[in-house]
């Protein structure tokens, strides 16, 4: 699987930072699962997210673009899911608005 392509090769060569440097701010033992993730052939942690975050000022929603689009076709989902389960209860107003509220968040995430 590949992931983000090269964005976080990308945004290191911007930098000065050799991926030496940068493994020892990571606090990564050896540089090759770091390489593994700034060629996109493997997934990138959440500590390793947030420090090219911190240390590149990348924004935090295109380091994690992939996964926030993933999230969301999932979150679309379950919600058309759970609207369907709801409709079929007896109306009332809590199930009304719980339904408006889970349509918010199948809007938000297709748009």
């Amino acid at each position: 699987m590949f992931w983000n392509n090269n964005l976080f090769k990308t945004i290191r060569k911007k930098s000065p930072l050799l991926i030496s440097d940068l493994r020892v701010l990571l606090g990564q033992k050896c540089w090759s699962g770091l390489s593994r993730v700034e060629a996109g052939k493997q997934k990138p942690t959440l500590e390793i997210v947030i420090l090219y975050h911190i240390i590149f000022d990348a924004p935090l929603e295109s380091l994690l673009e992939q996964d926030i689009y993933q999230l969301k076709k999932v979150l679309v989902a379950r919600a058309q899911e759970q609207v369907d389960a709801l409709r079929s209860q007896p109306s009332d107003v809590e199930i009304f608005d719980r339904i408006t509220y889970l349509e918010r968040v199948y809007e938000k995430c297709t748009n």
